[in-house]
């Protein structure tokens, strides 16, 4: 089993929109995501892969798979053990609003106007000002009722 080096890192990302949630969700073209997973050894070695296609920032959570919320009452659907942000620059084939409404109830887009730190400490996440306890799961069957992705500004 490999270590995961990213237990307590930080990582500076710049200003721009981004999907936040489970990145498996957003990049669906699994070519992309097994390169992306293979180059960062699924995110164990390095919270960062950036390519011409885009930025990913991504950590493993404590509980792996399941439902999380932040500190917001925001609600993530996590399928690959993994939250993290996806730049909207990156290059997938699917219209990113379009997606981002099948995505409700999974993650949320949210607009950064500067920089920001995503960090990882120990179970929590934390992306700008969004929090996300990792530690910690929910059990309630919420995501089938909730309204489209809103832009959050951070």
């Amino acid at each position: 089993m490999e270590k995961d080096k990213n237990k307590n890192c930080s990582v500076l990302v710049p200003a721009g929109y981004y999907f936040l949630g489970d990145p498996s969700l957003f990049i669906r073209d699994e070519k992309i995501w097994d390169e992306i997973l293979k180059q960062t050894k699924n995110f164990m070695d390095t919270p960062v892969y950036q390519s011409e296609r885009g930025i990913v920032v991504a950590f493993n959570t404590s509980d792996g798979i399941g439902d999380y919320k932040d500190n917001y009452d925001v609600d993530y659907r996590v399928e690959s053990g993994l939250i993290g942000l996806v730049s909207f620059r990156f290059k997938i084939e699917e219209d990113k609003f379009d997606l981002l409404d099948k995505l409700k109830g999974k993650g949320r887009a949210w607009e950064f106007d500067k920089s920001f730190f995503a960090k990882r400490r120990e179970d929590m996440l934390v992306f700008g000002n969004v929090i996300i306890d990792t530690g910690v799961q929910y059990d309630e069957d919420v995501h089938e009722d909730l309204a489209p992705l809103e832009v959050f500004r951070s």
